[in-house]
């Protein structure tokens, strides 16, 4: 816990990173003390403490755009990986699994890697599409495309990041580093750089108040997917 709370006074206070610090500070307390937590308790403590610090925190886009992605993950990304279990890609049991055909077997693990990513990024952006419309008129569609695979390339892009700073001493490090710089190069300008006839938009306007009642009645209906609502309480 300790070492936790010196990495993120080296790295900085950004709100993202206090939120991340707070969570996982709550769980070792909870282990430590053999109590248990609620995810969604630890994301509303973090927000009202990074509130506290600074209010006109909850005025910035990259601050609510964060934690609304966070809450959407934490409220329905089973949910939706359920109900495209149902719809798409029937889930296995790990024997089942074992008894398919080896093509089926690859088949089934890209299948379910599909449905899982899709599961993310509708729970990620079903908050932030209000948002975004709000802010900025439009919603990029392309992002629901991008999350399909783009956390697992940036997920590598990491790996290969701490793979090179290990091997630093050696001349092998550097030409990592380099590989790495080329290849996040490339995702980078995939990602911006694409014509703008590719560039699929959802344009209309939500004025700030409709946009936070929508944002209630989704929390609202999140908290009535869970099983066992008993668990909010602290």
């Amino acid at each position: 816990m300790l070492l936790l709370l010196l990495y993120m006074l080296y790295v900085g206070t950004a709100p993202s990173l206090i939120r991340a610090l707070i969570s996982i500070e709550i769980i070792f307390l909870g282990q430590f003390l053999s109590r248990s937590s609620n995810s969604i308790n630890r994301l509303g403590l973090s927000l009202i403490v990074i509130l506290l610090m600074d209010p006109q925190n909850a005025l910035r886009l990259g601050f609510q755009l964060s934690f609304l992605a966070t809450l959407g993950i934490l409220l329905f990304y089973k949910p939706f990986e359920k109900l495209l279990s149902y719809t798409l890609v029937r889930s296995y049991l790990l024997k089942e699994a074992l008894q398919l055909r080896r093509s089926h077997q690859i088949i089934y693990i890209f299948a379910n890697f599909l449905k899982k990513s899709l599961a993310l990024g509708l729970s990620v952006n079903i908050f932030l599409y209000p948002v975004l419309i709000t802010y900025f008129n439009q919603f990029p569609l392309l992002c629901l495309i991008y999350n399909l695979f783009f956390p697992f390339l940036v997920t590598f892009s990491m790996a290969l990041l701490l793979i090179a700073l290990l091997l630093d001493p050696f001349y092998i490090g550097i030409l990592l580093h380099k590989f790495n710089l080329l290849y996040t190069d490339i995702l980078l300008k995939t990602v911006t750089g694409l014509p703008v006839g590719i560039k699929i938009n959802i344009y209309g306007y939500i004025s700030p108040t409709f946009c936070a009642l929508i944002i209630c009645s989704i929390f609202l209906l999140g908290l009535s997917l869970q099983k066992r609502p008993s668990q909010f309480n602290l």
